[in-house]
């Protein structure tokens, strides 16, 4: 005779639905390379409510100039609005200025 045994964890785990519009959404942001420039965030918010649209604009450093977004946003549109319908990441991309 076999017996086969289960064991079944009964931890609780929240499903929190990304899409769900009464959750909040965040933004990440980060720069290529490090230490090109920076991205300013108008508003600026640990979070945002769903479709609230939100202000990028790319401010680089000394001998550097912006080239374009990356990840959820894309061009190189300056500023660029973006609409937080879920949580986003974007990366402001700079390149040496050539003189």
């Amino acid at each position: 005779m076999l017996f086969v045994l289960f064991l079944h964890s009964c931890q609780e785990r929240e499903f929190v639905n990304p899409f769900d519009p009464q959750v909040p959404k965040t933004l990440s942001t980060s720069v290529l390379p490090s230490g090109a420039g920076r991205i300013n965030v108008s508003p600026s918010a640990a979070n945002y409510k769903t479709d609230q649209v939100i202000t990028l604009t790319p401010e680089p450093n000394q001998h550097w100039v912006f080239k374009n977004w990356e990840g959820d946003a894309n061009g190189n549109a300056i500023p660029f609005n973006l609409t937080m319908s879920t949580n986003k990441s974007v990366v402001a991309v700079f390149v040496k200025r050539n003189y």
